[in-house]
């Protein structure tokens, strides 16, 4: 199996959540308060899922062996480019999860344009990920590398998201995905 085969199983979940993102954002610019543990919900899921367990697998492997694998190529512009993206979704990971911190009234543009600007550039970055830099990596990293990364990732998954949660969030994104329908 390729590195690149777990990344992009893990999108599908994240871009699940982007369409809840959006949901929010409309069901808030409505005028509907987010209900805590929704949000506590999902802010868990960034910081963990996304930013935790997905980005870090990007950032502490995948980039590092890809920039070594082929350094004189275009793809070391990209990796700044997606790394500066990780950084971008960051700050707005934490201005949804300050205005969901009891998304009152005065705080719901607040959410609801968070909301739509991380699903947005998720979106956006997922799609640049897996049409050039995954078929990069699949180019130039050898079955052996390939294979040492699926160990690190699966270390990743153990000490960082532990037994059970990818499990648990994808019940979540299903429950979430039912009441934002």
């Amino acid at each position: 199996m390729r590195a690149t085969e777990d990344l992009r199983a893990e999108h599908r979940g994240i871009l699940r959540l982007c369409g809840i993102l959006e949901k929010v954002a409309v069901h808030t610019l409505g005028g509907e308060e987010l209900p805590l543990d929704d949000g506590k919900g999902i802010v868990e899921f960034l910081r963990v899922f996304v930013d935790g367990c997905h980005h870090f697998k990007e950032e502490a492997h995948l980039f590092p062996a890809v920039r070594a694998a082929d350094p004189d190529s275009g793809t070391q512009a990209l990796i700044e480019e997606l790394l500066a993206e990780h950084e971008e979704g960051r700050a707005l990971a934490a201005v949804f999860a300050g205005a969901a911190q009891g998304a009152l009234s005065p705080k719901l543009q607040e959410l609801a344009e968070a909301a739509s600007a991380y699903a947005a550039l998720l979106r956006r970055h997922i799609q640049v990920e897996e049409d050039r830099l995954f078929s990069e990596a699949d180019r130039v990293l050898p079955a052996a590398q390939q294979a040492h990364l699926e160990e690190e990732y699966e270390r990743v998954e153990e000490e960082v998201v532990g037994p059970g949660r990818h499990e648990a969030f994808h019940a979540m994104l299903e429950d979430l995905e039912r009441r934002y329908a």
